[in-house]
């Protein structure tokens, strides 16, 4: 770690993120693939489908941008023509459902190819018939080792 920060500064940093998540998020289902089927998945290629993964659920909060403007979008650091994509924040830490971390807060690293689930009457009506959003790209600002929150574009997980 380059140190440019404390790690007990990136710390307090990180529960803030969470407590405002917490507080203006919506409620979803969190799965991220574990490590051993996202190295399975790997050797498949092109060949691979969504029911090849095996993933973990938890239980968190997404704060989600259906329409970023352009402006937004460039101080992310996406530079789009065409197609605007869809922003997605999620915490640092969730609640397990499962395993033997079940019920307890546990700090979650979500990577590509997680998805989230989250109820109807969250969705705009331009994605009828959709509750589970797939994240396809992860977008980190800032420092590169001593990173405080996660932005992700997401868009509708095929199934």
């Amino acid at each position: 770690m380059s140190k440019i920060l404390p790690r007990e500064t990136i710390d307090v940093l990180r529960d803030l993120v969470d407590i405002s998540l917490d507080n203006y998020g919506m409620d979803c289902v969190l799965y991220i693939p574990t490590t051993v089927s996202l190295d399975n998945v790997e050797k498949l290629d092109i060949y691979s489908e969504p029911s090849d993964y095996v993933f973990t659920s938890y239980s968190t909060k997404v704060f989600i941008v259906w329409n970023p403007s352009k402006y937004r979008l460039r101080k992310l650091g996406i530079f789009v023509e065409g197609e605007i994509p869809i922003l997605a924040w999620l915490p640092n830490k969730a609640i397990a459902l499962e395993g033997s971390d079940a019920g307890s807060s546990v700090n979650i690293d979500v990577v590509q190819h997680s998805y989230f689930e989250i109820q109807s009457e969250f969705i705009p009506a331009n994605f009828k018939d959709v509750k589970e959003f797939e994240i396809v790209d992860v977008i980190v600002k800032g420092i590169h080792d001593a990173v405080v929150y996660k932005g992700f574009k997401i868009v509708p997980r095929r199934v």
